[in-house]
């Protein structure tokens, strides 16, 4: 129902929105129900989704002065290089934590089964039939590259229709524990065989 406040209320962020939801006391009754009706309009109904878009400091964002409360994920070239630099254990965890971030939980597990089983299928054949070194380490790169191809056809594609709608990720933790678990991994086969 439009009343003299509906064009404010329409010019308003979804926080702003839910500030002035929470905060009865502070406004007319005209803009309160203009608020709400907004609210409505944009998806956000119950009191537990304005509690979740509020509280979720994990999502929140200052940029210039608005408070951003988009999920974020890690972009998507990054998953392809993270496999083929580091491991697919990384970038699928990478993965795995941006879909946790949008809501798309059903896709995890069969994202770490089916990133885990190739990659430990790639292992066993280098293993057997090249060993290690140089060698091993340019054709685990080689089968990087379809284990890349199938996180980002399988899961990135079907699950993140419009990465725009997601704030990026930041690329330190990753990078820190890409070079941590390659460090361990490189010291375990150096002393190892």
């Amino acid at each position: 129902m439009q009343n003299a406040f509906s064009k404010v209320m329409q010019a308003k962020t979804i926080v702003e929105l839910i500030e002035v939801v929470k905060n009865p006391d502070r406004y007319q009754d005209e803009a309160l129900s203009a608020a709400q009706n907004e609210l409505s309009s944009r998806g956000v109904t119950s009191e537990s989704e304005m509690e979740n878009l509020f509280i979720k400091e994990d999502y929140a964002v200052e940029i210039s002065g608005e408070i951003d409360c988009r999920p974020s994920i890690y972009p998507r070239w990054s998953i392809t290089v993270f496999t083929l630099v580091f491991s697919p254990i990384v970038s699928s965890i990478m993965l795995a934590i941006s879909l946790d971030n949008i809501g798309k939980k059903r896709s995890i597990l069969d994202l770490m089964i089916v990133s885990t089983g190739m990659y430990a299928i790639s292992l066993i054949f280098i293993y057997m039939f090249v060993g290690t070194g140089l060698w091993a380490r340019i054709i685990s790169v080689m089968f990087g590259l379809p284990i890349a191809f199938v996180m980002d056809e399988f899961f990135w594609k079907k699950n993140i229709i419009r990465p725009s709608d997601y704030r990026r990720s930041s690329l330190k933790e990753p990078l820190i524990i890409g070079v941590i678990i390659n460090v361990a991994l490189n010291l375990l086969l150096r002393f190892s065989g």
